[in-house]
């Protein structure tokens, strides 16, 4: 799959977050087809209830896709990431310090993020 139909999958999965600012996430490993997605929402993942965060925390997109995959299948995977406005439109999705240092040591090599209506930004982590 090309990067532009990845980031439009991306798209769609930000559609079903929970918040004003909607960003979805697709991680691509091996074989290069998606197998795993996330975006983010206001339901606390298990991982995160047992380190003792509350149930009002949220979890970004990025980190969400990458705890549904095992360790090993995660090294060299490539994540796609796109955040939409209220207004449907694209904006910004580069992936905030923590979660790059969070993919950077989950295995991730590379992310592929939305810059706006149409531009799309890399940033190689590895």
């Amino acid at each position: 799959m090309n990067t532009k139909r990845l980031i439009e999958l991306a798209a769609q999965v930000a559609e079903t977050s929970d918040y004003r600012i909607r960003v979805g996430a697709v991680l691509c490993c091996g074989n290069g087809w998606p197998q795993s997605s996330g975006c983010n929402k206001r339901k606390t993942h298990p991982l995160l209830k047992k380190y003792g965060y509350s149930e009002q925390s949220g979890i970004h997109a990025e980190m969400r896709a990458c705890l549904r995959v095992r360790e090993q299948d995660r090294v060299y995977g490539t994540l796609y990431v796109a955040r939409l406005l209220r207004s449907g439109e694209r904006a910004l999705a580069k992936p905030c310090p923590q979660c790059a240092h969070f993919l950077a040591e989950a295995g991730v090599k590379r992310v592929y993020y939305t810059e706006g209506a149409s531009g799309v930004g890399e940033m190689r982590l590895m």
